[in-house]
Order: C-alpha cells, then structure tokens, then sequence
C-alpha cells in the first residue's frame, strides 16, 4: 500500500533514510536522491555513519579519507595499497581482471584434485572447457568500467540511464552496491571456486540502486524518472520470467509506465548465472511517472514488486528453456523490491 504524510509546517520536510550515505541525483528534469543499498559499506573505507537527520545531502558525506587498512584486500583479491594513492587504489581495486581469479585452481584445491581432474570435473557436469567461458556471453568489458563502477558506488553519476551493458552487465559491477560488498571477489565465485552441484539455485533477483528519493511539483515539474538495474539471483540456473507491478493505490495518486529495455514492457526474461553468466542475466528498468492534479501535496512511497509474468508468454519461455525456466514467485520485503519515495509539492 502506499503510504501518505502530509508535511508539518513546523519540520523540516526533507526525507531522509537510515541505510546509507545519500547523493543527490538530478535525472531527467527531477532532482532523485539514491540510496544503493550498502554502497559505501564495503571494507576499504571507514566512517560511513549515515548523515544526521538535519544535515544537508552532499555527496561526501560519510566517506573517510583514510584507508582502513586493516580491512584492505590482499594480494589475491586486489591491488596492493601500500604503493598507491588513494584514487588509484581505488580505481584499481574496480577494475576487473578475471585472468587473477584462477576459478579451476581453488576449485581443485577445495576438491583435493589435479587440476587437470577439477578441469575434467568441469566439463562433464556444466559443459565448462575453461574458466573464461564462464563469462563469454558477457558483453565487452567498457574500457571505463572501474571509473564508472567506482563513481556509482560513492554516488557520483548522475545519469543512471547512460550506464551502459558493458558495465552493468559484468557481475564485478554490484560488488560494491549490495551485500557483496562486505566480501570479496573470492567469496563472491565461491559457486566455481568451491563447487557445490548438489545445490541449485531455483529463482532469484535483485534491484540496484533499489531505493530512490525524488520531489515532483504539481505546478512545474510533475514527471519523475528512476532508472534501476535488476539482475538473476547468484548462483541460479534457471532462466527467470519477472513482471514489474505498483502497489495498487499508487495509481490513485501517480500515473506510472514501467519498461524494461528489451521489451519495452514491465516484464521480462533474466538469464542463468550459473555454470556461466547469461548475457540476459541482468537488465536496466526505467520507471516514469506524472502526478495527478488530485493529489494533494506529502510523502508518497511507491513500492515496484516482481509478480509472475502473463500466463501466455510464461509458457512460451517455458517451452523455449524446457526444465530450466521459472516464474519469479518468491517473497518481497516488505519496503518493496524497489521503493520510490516522492516529495510532492504545489
């Protein structure tokens, strides 16, 4: 259900959230304030206490200018602090280099085999001839990949829509934008590095940057744009029929389109992640949105969940990925899979 507050005159009317640092997003004629759900929580960087509920969103706030380097990666998981500035550290630290993984050695290790048996392993059960085919049908890695990732993360992109596949396609990219951010890369391919057939992820999803503050203005700026990027659950094999819906009252106040950018549509086929990554396994969704005259000024929250697709074309991706096609059925939370909050203004 969406929820209603109508500003008191004596407060100040900006909302604010308790999950992260804030930075201020102008897309597309209104001013978005993104939360991406842990961005700055992962291990590199101290002080990301969230802003006080009376301080002004800026983007430095809650980042440190120090190194914890007690938390840093280690040789095997990134680039070696000690020899770097801070920026480069950084850069370095998202740029994606999949030749240091070594996938089939720690899987032979953690199997207590050749390598030459964890190759063999590999290709009888996932048709795996090497550690690259686990990411060919991957788009190009874009050439800025770890300027744009890092500048996500510490909230500094403003056009979320000119993220291109080349980025938000590699999996590296929501390393440091959800809970994989409190790990590492070795944890984050465990599924290859420390094989597990027996269990198999069934259905999946998730929503980057999932939570997004905006204002909207009945008089002269009554369209709102948010942009997110949803992807296959981690370790899933099935392919996933998603349908993007609002919480019905939200249309009392709203007029909402949701399209995802093969489609056109809000609903949509996300491919496997596993034995390798599906070129379809993550997409970007645009929500767009006009207020109603009728709606009088306050806080409105619009929650975006994932439904089964229409029955028809259900059964045509089931037929097209026979045993390995599911309709997203699972449990939401309840702040939504991706929720809206908007300031409507006269």
């Amino acid at each position: 259900m969406i929820e209603h507050s109508t500003p008191h005159p004596e407060k100040n009317n900006h909302v604010h959230s308790s999950s992260g640092p804030k930075a201020s997003f102008p897309i597309w004629g209104v001013v978005l304030v993104v939360i991406v759900g842990g961005i700055l929580a992962y291990p590199l960087l101290t002080g990301t206490t969230p802003p006080a509920a009376d301080t002004p969103s800026i983007i430095e706030d809650g980042i440190s200018t120090e190194i914890d380097t007690s938390l840093s990666p280690d040789s095997s998981t990134g680039p070696d602090n000690t020899a770097l500035s801070k920026a480069k550290y950084l850069l370095q630290l998202y740029t994606i280099d999949r030749d240091s993984y070594q996938l089939f050695e720690k899987a032979a290790a953690y199997q207590n085999e050749s390598l030459e048996e964890t190759q063999k392993f590999f290709l009888n059960c996932c048709d795996l001839e090497s550690e690259e085919e686990i990411f060919a049908e991957l788009p190009p890695i874009s050439p800025d990949f770890s300027t744009i990732a890092y500048n996500f993360a510490t909230g500094q992109i403003y056009q979320l829509d000119s993220i291109a596949e080349g980025v938000y396609k590699q999996p590296e990219f929501y390393f440091h934008t959800d809970q994989t951010a409190l790990v590492n890369r070795t944890l984050a391919f465990s599924p290859w590095s420390n094989p597990q057939l027996k269990y198999w992820g069934d259905y999946g999803g998730s929503a980057t940057p999932a939570d997004q503050f905006g204002s909207v203005s009945k008089k002269d700026r009554k369209t709102f744009t948010a942009v997110v990027f949803v992807t296959n659950g981690w370790n899933i094999q099935n392919w996933v029929g998603m349908n993007m819906v609002t919480n019905a009252s939200a249309q009392d106040y709203f007029d909402i389109t949701i399209s995802e950018e093969q489609t056109g549509q809000p609903y949509f086929l996300l491919g496997p992640t596993f034995p390798a990554f599906s070129k379809d396994w993550a997409t970007k969704l645009t929500i767009e949105g006009t207020v109603k005259e009728s709606t009088p000024p306050g806080i409105y929250t619009v929650r975006v969940n994932p439904i089964q697709p229409p029955k028809e074309l259900s059964q045509k991706w089931s037929n097209e990925h026979l045993g390995i096609y599911v309709p997203y059925g699972g449990l939401v939370p309840d702040s939504g899979f991706i929720t809206l909050t908007l300031t409507v203004t006269e």
